[in-house]
Protein backbone atom coordinates (compact mmCIF):
# COMPACT_ATOMS: atom_id res chain seq x y z
CA UNK A 1 0.00 0.00 0.00
CA UNK A 2 1.24 3.48 -0.87
CA UNK A 3 2.33 5.56 2.14
CA UNK A 4 -0.06 8.42 1.25
CA UNK A 5 -3.03 6.03 1.03
CA UNK A 6 -2.08 4.40 4.33
CA UNK A 7 -1.85 7.78 6.10
CA UNK A 8 -5.22 8.78 4.66
CA UNK A 9 -6.76 5.54 5.93
CA UNK A 10 -5.30 6.06 9.41
CA UNK A 11 -6.57 9.66 9.38
CA UNK A 12 -10.13 8.60 8.48
CA UNK A 13 -10.13 6.00 11.26
CA UNK A 14 -8.76 8.58 13.70
CA UNK A 15 -11.58 10.97 12.76
CA UNK A 16 -14.13 8.21 13.33
CA UNK A 17 -12.66 7.41 16.73
CA UNK A 18 -12.59 11.09 17.77
CA UNK A 19 -16.23 11.57 16.77
CA UNK A 20 -17.26 8.44 18.67
CA UNK A 21 -15.47 9.73 21.80
CA UNK A 22 -17.23 13.08 21.40
CA UNK A 23 -20.62 11.32 21.16
CA UNK A 24 -19.80 9.23 24.23
CA UNK A 25 -18.97 12.28 26.34
CA UNK A 26 -21.73 14.30 24.67
CA UNK A 27 -24.31 11.93 26.14
CA UNK A 28 -23.54 13.44 29.55
CA UNK A 29 -24.16 17.01 28.38
CA UNK A 30 -27.41 18.89 28.08
CA UNK A 31 -28.80 19.98 24.74
CA UNK A 32 -27.07 23.37 24.58
CA UNK A 33 -23.72 22.00 25.72
CA UNK A 34 -23.88 19.25 23.06
CA UNK A 35 -24.73 21.84 20.42
CA UNK A 36 -21.75 23.95 21.52
CA UNK A 37 -19.43 20.91 21.52
CA UNK A 38 -20.36 19.86 18.01
CA UNK A 39 -20.17 23.43 16.71
CA UNK A 40 -16.63 23.60 18.09
CA UNK A 41 -15.81 20.27 16.44
CA UNK A 42 -17.22 21.43 13.11
CA UNK A 43 -15.15 24.61 13.21
CA UNK A 44 -11.94 22.56 13.14
CA UNK A 45 -10.55 20.59 10.20
CA UNK A 46 -10.61 16.80 10.39
CA UNK A 47 -7.41 14.79 10.73
CA UNK A 48 -8.03 13.54 7.18
CA UNK A 49 -8.24 17.12 5.86
CA UNK A 50 -4.99 18.03 7.60
CA UNK A 51 -3.12 14.93 6.42
CA UNK A 52 -4.29 15.16 2.80
CA UNK A 53 -4.11 18.95 2.64
CA UNK A 54 -7.72 19.22 1.50
CA UNK A 55 -9.67 22.32 2.44
CA UNK A 56 -12.87 21.76 4.43
CA UNK A 57 -16.05 22.28 2.43
CA UNK A 58 -18.17 25.11 3.83
CA UNK A 59 -21.86 24.28 3.78
CA UNK A 60 -24.49 26.92 3.22
CA UNK A 61 -26.54 27.47 6.38
CA UNK A 62 -29.97 25.90 6.12
CA UNK A 63 -33.25 27.57 7.06
CA UNK A 64 -33.72 25.14 9.95
CA UNK A 65 -30.44 25.51 11.79
CA UNK A 66 -31.35 23.51 14.87
CA UNK A 67 -32.33 24.51 18.37
CA UNK A 68 -34.34 27.62 19.06
CA UNK A 69 -33.45 27.82 22.74
CA UNK A 70 -31.13 30.49 24.06
CA UNK A 71 -28.61 29.46 26.68
CA UNK A 72 -28.48 32.11 29.38
CA UNK A 73 -25.38 30.73 31.09
CA UNK A 74 -22.05 32.13 29.91
CA UNK A 75 -18.99 30.10 30.78
CA UNK A 76 -16.00 31.96 32.21
CA UNK A 77 -13.76 30.57 29.45
CA UNK A 78 -16.15 32.03 26.83
CA UNK A 79 -16.10 35.41 28.53
CA UNK A 80 -12.30 35.43 28.79
CA UNK A 81 -11.97 34.48 25.12
CA UNK A 82 -14.36 37.25 24.11
CA UNK A 83 -12.55 39.84 26.26
CA UNK A 84 -9.19 38.91 24.74
CA UNK A 85 -10.48 39.02 21.15
CA UNK A 86 -12.73 41.94 20.16
CA UNK A 87 -13.70 40.26 16.85
CA UNK A 88 -15.16 37.35 18.83
CA UNK A 89 -17.38 39.79 20.71
CA UNK A 90 -19.07 40.87 17.48
CA UNK A 91 -19.48 37.26 16.32
CA UNK A 92 -20.99 36.17 19.65
CA UNK A 93 -23.55 38.96 19.63
CA UNK A 94 -24.40 38.40 15.95
CA UNK A 95 -24.94 34.68 16.64
CA UNK A 96 -27.16 35.51 19.63
CA UNK A 97 -29.22 37.91 17.53
CA UNK A 98 -29.66 35.33 14.76
CA UNK A 99 -30.72 32.71 17.29
CA UNK A 100 -33.18 35.11 18.96
CA UNK A 101 -34.75 36.08 15.64
CA UNK A 102 -35.94 32.53 15.02
CA UNK A 103 -37.33 32.00 18.54
CA UNK A 104 -41.12 31.81 18.82
CA UNK A 105 -43.24 31.90 21.96
CA UNK A 106 -44.42 28.40 22.92
CA UNK A 107 -47.80 29.83 23.92
CA UNK A 108 -48.85 32.51 21.42
CA UNK A 109 -46.34 31.83 18.60
CA UNK A 110 -45.09 35.44 18.65
CA UNK A 111 -41.53 36.27 17.62
CA UNK A 112 -38.72 37.18 19.98
CA UNK A 113 -38.34 40.84 20.85
CA UNK A 114 -35.51 42.11 23.03
CA UNK A 115 -37.77 44.61 24.81
CA UNK A 116 -40.05 41.89 26.21
CA UNK A 117 -39.39 39.55 29.15
CA UNK A 118 -39.05 35.88 28.14
CA UNK A 119 -38.68 32.75 30.25
CA UNK A 120 -37.47 29.31 29.17
CA UNK A 121 -38.94 26.01 30.35
CA UNK A 122 -36.25 23.89 31.98
CA UNK A 123 -38.07 20.69 31.00
CA UNK A 124 -38.99 21.08 27.31
CA UNK A 125 -36.60 24.00 26.59
CA UNK A 126 -39.31 26.06 24.86
CA UNK A 127 -39.42 29.83 25.38
CA UNK A 128 -42.43 31.94 26.40
CA UNK A 129 -43.34 35.61 26.75
CA UNK A 130 -43.54 36.27 30.48
CA UNK A 131 -47.00 37.79 29.99
CA UNK A 132 -48.25 34.64 28.19
CA UNK A 133 -47.41 32.41 31.18
CA UNK A 134 -48.11 35.09 33.81
CA UNK A 135 -44.53 35.31 35.09
CA UNK A 136 -42.91 38.65 35.91
CA UNK A 137 -39.15 39.21 35.92
CA UNK A 138 -39.28 39.60 39.71
CA UNK A 139 -41.16 36.31 40.13
CA UNK A 140 -38.74 34.56 37.74
CA UNK A 141 -35.80 35.49 39.99
CA UNK A 142 -37.23 33.33 42.78
CA UNK A 143 -37.96 30.31 40.56
CA UNK A 144 -35.21 27.67 40.68
CA UNK A 145 -36.62 25.53 37.86
CA UNK A 146 -39.35 26.87 35.60
CA UNK A 147 -41.91 24.43 34.17
CA UNK A 148 -44.22 25.74 31.46
CA UNK A 149 -47.97 25.11 31.79
CA UNK A 150 -47.79 22.14 29.42
CA UNK A 151 -44.98 20.42 31.34
CA UNK A 152 -46.70 21.18 34.66
CA UNK A 153 -49.87 19.48 33.42
CA UNK A 154 -47.94 16.42 32.19
CA UNK A 155 -46.21 16.09 35.56
CA UNK A 156 -49.51 16.36 37.50
CA UNK A 157 -51.16 13.64 35.38
CA UNK A 158 -48.47 11.07 36.14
Amino acid sequence: MDRKDWLSLVAVHSDSWLISVAFYFGARLDRNERKRLFNLINDLPTVFEVVTGRKPVKEKPSADSGSKSRGSVKRSSDVQAVKSNPKLTEEVYEADEDEHNETLCGSCGGSYSADEFWIGCDICERWFHGKCVKITPAKAESIKQYKCPSCSLKRNRQ
